[in-house]
């Protein structure tokens, strides 16, 4: 049970990560253009 919350943890944690990396991404090609 605990090695199962904990991927899902990690998985959360990635996705939180990508999304962020999205945003950076957006708001550098703002920046830029």
């Amino acid at each position: 049970m605990k090695g199962q919350y904990e991927q899902m943890h990690l998985r959360l944690a990635a996705q939180l990560t990508q999304d962020e990396i999205e945003k950076h991404r957006g708001l550098n090609e703002l920046r830029t253009t």
